[in-house]
Order: structure tokens, then C-alpha cells, then sequence
């Protein structure tokens, strides 16, 4: 029973503090996050980058940006999605690391992070952009090569 003891006493320890986690905390915190981060500016920005496009695609949308956004907003805005994303992050973050993840973001190094981070990414995205259109030409004889011996398999195996 003695070499028992530690189990249990680890056991009730665990079970104890997982009474004490607070969903409700826990959810504000990754509220907090996600202020922090600026996702409510970022998706409205999104939703008015994906109208312009559309509108630069196709000019006869011209004058219908609004009732393009509104539709966007009522789909995919986020007031829409927040309580999706906050159990994305409640999925993969405690409340302690959340508190961490919020400490390091409202810090002058992380809130440099931030800002970077988003500018490094369109700027990866624009790398990987321009090296696809300079292989596209490659990447569609590929693709017609590999084709081309399926359809020779093909023809191989019919009676």
C-alpha cells in the first residue's frame, strides 16, 4: 500500500487542479490573445482586401462593396468565427500558457514580433508567388509527364 501512496496523492493533486480550471477564464484569456493580436482589424481588413479584388476582377461590381462586405461579414466575419478560433486556441493552450503567450505578446519584443511577423509572412507569401510563376511552365510539363505515363499504364492493363 505504501508504494501506492505516491499514485494516488499524484492522482488527487491532478484531479484537483483540474476542478479548479476555470473554462470561463480560460476563454477570456484567449479573448485577450486574440485582442491583442488585432483579429477582429485583421479579418475586417481581409473582407475589404477579397471585395477589392473582386471588384478589380470583375469592374461591373463597382458600387456594390458594401452589400459585398456585408455578405462576407455575415459568413465568414469575425463575430462569426470568434467563438470557433477561441476554442481552437483553448484546444491547444492551458490557461497558464495562454497567461505566458499574452505576457511575451504585450511585451516590446512581441508586440515587435507581431508587427514583423505579419510582414514577414506577405513577404514569404510573395516568394513563394514568384518562384511559382517562374516554374509554372515546368510545373505544367510535370504534370503532363506524369499523365501521360498513367494513361500509358492504363492502356497497358485494358484487355
Amino acid at each position: 500500500m505504501k508504494r501506492w501512496m505516491p499514485i494516488f496523492l499524484t492522482m488527487g493533486m491532478l484531479l484537483a487542479s483540474a476542478a479548479k480550471a476555470d473554462p470561463a477564464a480560460h476563454r477570456q484569456l484567449v479573448a485577450r490573445l486574440l485582442e491583442v493580436f488585432r483579429m477582429a482589424p485583421m479579418c475586417a481588413e481581409s473582407l475589404h482586401a477579397i471585395v477589392g479584388e473582386a471588384v478589380r476582377t470583375d469592374p461591373r461590381l463597382t458600387g456594390a462593396e458594401g452589400e459585398l462586405v456585408a455578405f462576407l461579414e455575415e459568413t465568414t466575419g469575425w463575430e462569426v468565427i470568434k467563438p470557433a478560433v477561441i476554442e481552437l486556441y483553448m484546444a491547444k493552450f492551458t490557461e497558464g500558457e495562454m497567461r505566458e503567450i499574452i505576457r511575451f505578446y504585450e511585451s516590446p519584443t512581441g508586440r515587435k514580433f507581431a508587427g514583423a511577423s505579419l510582414d514577414i509572412s506577405a513577404e514569404v507569401m510573395g516568394l513563394v508567388q514568384d518562384r511559382m510563376a517562374k516554374a509554372t511552365d515546368d510545373w505544367e510539363l510535370l504534370l503532363a509527364e506524369i499523365l501521360q505515363r498513367s494513361d500509358r499504364k492504363d492502356s497497358t492493363r485494358r484487355p
